[in-house]
């Protein structure tokens, strides 16, 4: 406490006697209300970029990526399935009934249990695809009937399903990207990512022929983040205030070529009676 009296009659002497010391305060007064300014800008600017975020994409490469288990079935539900299959690298999928009454000829449901397309083996087209062949009856001649490719709603979400029409072979593919999805706040979520092309351009009505094919052996990561927030608005803050403090020096160094430093506050005064600091002004 005696220490703060002193500290205090020491500044109020120097506010009388010593322009060293008035400059001083009112410079840091400035730099003060300038830093109060700029803390208000950067709250405003966190505020703002926290409503807008920002996506972030990064690419991991596993050994080997599991086909997705996906079902077949026609868009009519007049349009029976009468026969399908399924093969990777010439092996048959499994397979099971879906439609209602544990009928396939309205869906059919394919496991891929096992089926993966390994990274070494990225180049090879029969490792990274399944070829499957439908027929569905009846046909006509004149309308060229869908079916729908789609995943394991119990294992994917978000994900579009694929119409296709018959086609001769090679057919349709669908071309795959393993991806998965991280919203700000919430936990991330794996999902395919598809495009349909049309390998061919003929075509017989009832005769369907597919492709799956795994686009590559990657995952690609969406993470959605902030662009800007508080603790970045702190850290720039702190960044701010620092180059105050560096400017404040440097500028009373200036000032000390002009005028001399009898503060005794600052611990450079000589004496702080007011008659020898009156003498040394």
């Amino acid at each position: 406490m005696v220490r703060l009296f002193e500290n205090l009659r020491k500044i109020n002497e120097d506010l009388h006697h010593s322009w060293y010391f008035r400059l001083w305060v009112v410079f840091w007064i400035v730099l003060a209300v300038v830093s109060v300014v700029a803390f208000i800008e950067f709250a405003a600017r966190s505020g703002e970029a926290g409503r807008d975020k920002n996506w972030e994409l990064y690419i991991d490469s596993p050994s080997e990526l599991q086909f997705p288990e996906f079902t077949i079935r026609p868009v009519d539900t007049t349009m029976l399935i009468q026969s399908y299959g399924c093969w990777h690298k010439g092996a048959p999928l499994k397979s099971r009934a879906c439609g209602a009454g544990g009928l396939t000829s309205t869906c059919v449901a394919f496991d891929t249990s096992g089926v993966v397309h390994q990274a070494s083996q990225a180049s090879n087209f029969d490792d990274s695809t399944i070829s499957c062949n439908f027929t569905t009856s009846p046909t006509t001649p004149t309308i060229n009937q869908m079916l729908v490719w789609d995943v394991d709603a119990a294992m994917f979400t978000n994900f579009p399903s694929q119409f296709f029409a018959a086609r001769n072979f090679p057919g349709a593919m669908v071309n795959l990207v393993a991806t998965s999805i991280e919203p700000y706040g919430l936990s991330s979520y794996f999902t395919w990512k598809p495009s349909i092309e049309y390998l061919s351009n003929s075509a017989t009505p009832g005769i369907y022929n597919l492709v799956i094919r795994i686009d590559a052996p990657f995952i690609e990561h969406y993470r959605e983040r902030d662009v800007y927030n508080g603790w970045q608005a702190l850290g720039d803050f702190g960044g701010f205030v620092f180059w105050c403090v560096i400017l404040h020096i440097i500028t009373m160094a200036l000032l000390g070529f002009a005028f001399s430093n009898t503060s005794t506050f600052l611990g450079r005064g000589v004496n702080s009676s007011r008659e020898e600091r009156g003498q040394l002004l």
